[in-house]
């Protein structure tokens, strides 16, 4: 097999860290988190624990990058230990699940803080906004694949500058604002009704979104230079800041409301700038984060539009044949494009950010944990396969994250069972389109051969 060319350096593999991870979960999520915990001490220390989980992920997966450096990433490294049957469904649940239901996620939050920034009914607005969006974007993508490249510039500082100007004045003025009270630090019984293991659980999972991302860095391992050393110091120091700017933009979100305030807004970030800048700083910091949230879409959509096309030219999809197509005038995955669009409208119209955000992440860390098993399972199946990175701590990091994973998988089916079962169904029906496309694949050679 033809390796890939290593050209990328340290830079690259952590701005990309930090680019694919930071997004819209830290501006949006804070409320449900504190409604979910009860109590900032708890919250504090949930957003520290996810990120430590989210650290022994990209660690671990980095040496499957590195070991197997294939272009279909997680569904080469699935089919290699689990078989082709599984890696099928897994590119099934990406195409039809978790990455249009992951599009809509992200369309209606930025329609709801659209609509809210121009004082908008969101509950009337979010949806229409959102859909919007992702025909905006689908339309552009479409047409120009550098134009939504050179998007993602600018939507990595729009990112960056609500965030430090937040945690910098937030420390700075805070105090001014309110006596940074912590009371209760902790709340034993946070959701009325509900156990403290699924109520954590659930809160776990909102963060967890928002250190989603990290599953990039492995995908570029086979083109890293020295990836044994620039790997593991690119992927700790990227996720280790991410967890530091995540926690610190808490305390200062803190600083300045009480975690009661902070449970209650729709807008965390957007009031708590308006308390430290003025209306006007609340403005700034607002379109800021319009376009942190819009960049964050537009690299999801840049990049999964392409994952029904590359099934497709595998014919692993009904219509692969239509699918499949490079449009001549643009050289992209034109009809691929408007596939995933009109799906990712289908799932905007349940309007609920928080339930679409937690049901792609219980989804997909189903396939995440069968990567870090795999790691341990081809350590003992395959110790000749050429490793050029190792997972430091091994076993202890891999058992990090899969135990994470599975809280994350367990809490969130016993706080939503409905919509998890659906879930798993959805995911489940790859395999009759599987053998049924198999079938079809195997009369068309025989019809080929006669």
């Amino acid at each position: 097999m033809e390796k890939l060319s290593r050209n990328f350096g340290f830079f690259t593999v952590f701005t990309t860290v930090v680019g694919m991870v930071i997004g819209s979960g830290i501006f949006v999520r804070a409320s449900s988190i504190f409604q979910l915990t009860g109590a900032p001490g708890i919250a504090l220390a949930l957003w520290a624990v996810a990120g430590l989980v989210s650290l022994a992920a990209g660690l671990t997966i980095a040496e499957l990058g590195a070991a197997i450096p294939e272009t279909g990433a997680l569904i080469s490294w699935i089919e290699k230990v689990f078989g082709k049957k599984m890696a099928y469904i897994y590119g099934w649940t990406q195409v039809v699940l978790y990455l249009p239901a992951t599009m809509a996620a992200l369309g209606i939050v930025f329609g709801s803080q659209v609509s809210l920034f121009f004082g908008l009914n969101p509950d009337i607005y979010s949806i229409i906004i959102g859909i919007g969006t992702i025909i905006f974007l689908g339309i552009l993508n479409s047409l120009s694949s550098k134009l939504g490249g050179h998007l993602q510039i600018v939507s990595t500082i729009g990112k960056l500058l609500p965030i430090f100007a937040i945690i910098i004045c937030g420390f700075l003025y805070g105090a001014e604002h309110q006596s940074y009270n912590l009371t209760p630090f902790i709340n034993l019984d946070p959701v009325p009704g509900k156990s403290l293991f699924v109520s954590l659980g659930a809160a776990m999972t909102a963060i967890i979104f928002a250190y989603d991302g990290w599953i990039g860095c492995g995908t570029l391992a086979g083109e890293v230079k020295n990836p044994g050393k620039t790997l593991p110091k690119a992927i700790s120091i990227g996720l280790v800041l991410i967890g530091i700017v995540y926690i610190a933009i808490n305390i200062a979100f803190l600083m300045v409301m009480p975690a009661g305030a902070l449970a209650q807004t729709q807008t965390p970030a957007n009031d708590v700038a308006r308390i430290l800048f003025g209306n006007l700083g609340e403005k700034i910091v607002g379109i800021a984060i319009l376009i942190s949230i819009f960049g964050t879409i537009n690299g999801y959509m840049l990049t999964s539009i392409r994952v029904p096309y590359a099934m497709a030219i595998e014919g692993m999809l009904p219509y692969s044949e239509v699918l499949g197509k490079v449009d001549k005038k643009t050289g992209t995955p034109f009809n691929s494009s408007i596939f995933f669009v009109i799906l990712s409208i289908l799932f905007c119209f349940t309007g609920k950010f928080d339930l679409l955000a937690d049901m792609t992440m219980f989804v997909i860390w189903i396939f995440y944990i069968m990567a870090f098993l795999a790691v341990i399972i081809l350590r003992k199946k395959d110790p000749q396969l050429k490793r050029e990175y190792l997972v430091p701590l091994y076993p202890i990091t891999p058992i990090i994250a899969i135990i994470g994973g599975v809280y994350v998988i367990v809490a969130t089916f016993l706080n939503m069972p409905y919509y998890s079962l659906g879930a798993i169904v959805l995911s489940i029906l790859g395999l009759p389109m599987y053998i049924y496309l198999e079938r079809k694949k195997s009369k068309n050679l025989v019809l080929e051969v006669n």
